[in-house]
């Protein structure tokens, strides 16, 4: 498939142009009117293996190829990092460990964006972020080199992605929760030096333009038809069991003076939750925002059964077969839902597509000789018609992510009257539109004096001066 999530290309367009050199944080205000939604360590891997492994910027899918590889070998190590806690935790229980890290596993890869997005990298920088503070409770020493792991994956989660800052905001809440001062402020300064010193390493241009980007870029409408189409209907419905025993589980955890990790990871999975769902009413937004809720939760659940299990007047035989039976339910729903989403794509159509889009960026390319500062607006409508032109244009390309341009303005978020002047005093080169549909721009304003220069099945290509 050409997207797997539904919003891939935010991943590959910043990977495409660092690995070229080109900025990615851009002022939204002026051409290309450029928004980088999230901030950029993933990025910055993956234009380091894609300069590494002599890709070009243009060779479209081998980068989505490499995206997802990326994705799904930092979705792997979380998981791998989830069984180490949960080992440890349960006294060596391995039947346990494992049939847990499972369930988190078929739930990710359920959960599209984890397996194409900076998303992955979040969910292993939170699972190390856990295995971090649990190695520092276990020495139950306040200058432990662990509270400062912890700190480091805590910053290095917001700068993978904005929503990981809450999981520094967890850590100083426990912390203060349990009044242990010495090792707050300890960690407030380290987290200050660590935020600082990926604000000088990181390709975040300016402070003012990074900070523009990754909050403007996603203050989106809120929706309530969208939170429930995707986040309510696919969540609550599904997971509702795995709510309902979080929830009272880390409800109990909370007045537990006597064990730090349940409390720890009860604020953990409550602050992800609040965040999760607060972000979830966003235009945009999808069940996925809750994948560190899943892993705090499925880890807080886990302990509890374990360190609960002799108290249990069911047989074990009995509290095994449930646990089962519930896993295998949801691994055959997961792979179901994988399986069916997939037959029912019709690859050779989106192929075509990646072929024909191909063959326009070349015609541009090699028989008009488009130059850098030269302008190419796509109309980009369903189906993914025009959508790789802006990943094999990346240079040129204007407006490259037209449904943010349209809620930043429809919102008054920023404002597109340099859009609008390049339209009206004809100064884009190049428009691809719809075939047989007049061309305009993403705020409805219409192109004049184009001339038609070359067509293919689905597309028209217009030449403006």
């Amino acid at each position: 498939m050409p997207d797997i999530s539904g919003s891939e290309t935010s991943a590959i367009l910043p990977i495409q142009r660092l690995s070229d050199g080109l900025p990615i944080y851009t002022d939204p205000e002026e051409p290309t009117f450029l928004m980088t939604q999230y901030t950029p360590i993933y990025f910055v891997i993956g234009s380091f293996f894609v300069n590494l492994l002599g890709f070009e910027g243009h060779e479209v899918h081998k980068i989505f190829l490499l995206s997802r590889l990326i994705s799904i070998t930092f979705t792997l190590l979380a998981c791998a990092v989830v069984w180490y806690v949960l080992y440890k935790r349960t006294n060596k229980n391995v039947l346990l460990s494992s049939l847990a890290t499972f369930f988190i596993y078929q739930v990710l890869a359920f959960w599209f964006l984890t397996s194409s997005r900076p998303d992955s990298l979040l969910v292993l920088s939170f699972s190390l972020f856990v295995c971090s503070a649990f190695k520092a409770l276990d020495q139950k020493n306040d200058k432990s080199l662990w509270w400062i792991a912890a700190i480091f994956f805590a910053v290095t989660s917001f700068f993978i992605k904005q929503s990981g800052a809450i999981h520094a905001i967890s850590l100083g809440l426990f912390l203060i929760y349990t009044k242990q001062w010495k090792i707050f402020l300890k960690v407030l300064g380290f987290g200050i030096l660590f935020f600082t010193a990926y604000l000088f390493v990181l390709p975040t241009s300016s402070m003012d333009v990074f900070f523009t980007n990754i909050i403007g870029g996603v203050a989106n409408s809120v929706s309530w038809g969208w939170f429930y189409d995707w986040t309510l209907e696919k969540l609550l419905l599904q997971f509702a069991p795995l709510l309902a025993i979080n929830f009272a589980i880390a409800g109990i955890s909370l007045t537990r003076r006597d064990n730090l990790y349940y409390q720890f990871l009860a604020i953990c999975s409550i602050l992800l939750f609040i965040l999760s769902s607060s972000a979830a009413f966003k235009v945009g937004a999808g069940v996925g925002y809750f994948q560190t809720y899943l892993v705090a939760s499925v880890i807080l659940i886990t302990m509890f059964i374990h360190e609960k299990k002799d108290e249990f007047q069911l047989k074990n035989i009995l509290n095994i077969s449930v646990v089962n039976t519930y896993l295998v339910l949801v691994a055959v729903h997961c792979i179901l839902f994988v399986y069916d989403r997939y037959t029912k794509s019709n690859l050779n159509f989106f192929t075509a597509q990646y072929i024909e889009q191909r063959d326009i960026a070349r015609f541009l390319s090699e028989e008009k000789n488009l130059k850098d500062s030269e302008y190419v607006y796509i109309c980009q409508p369903d189906n993914f018609n025009g959508y790789y032109l802006n990943h094999f244009l990346y240079k040129n390309s204007l407006v490259p992510f037209p449904d943010i341009v349209y809620l930043a303005d429809k919102n008054k978020t920023f404002d597109f009257k340099e859009l609008n002047k390049l339209v009206a005093t004809n100064r884009i080169k190049y428009v691809v539109s719809e075939k047989h549909k007049e061309p305009v721009t993403i705020l409805g304003q219409p192109f004049t004096k184009l001339n038609k220069i070359y067509s293919t099945e689905r597309l028209d290509v217009y030449q403006g001066y």
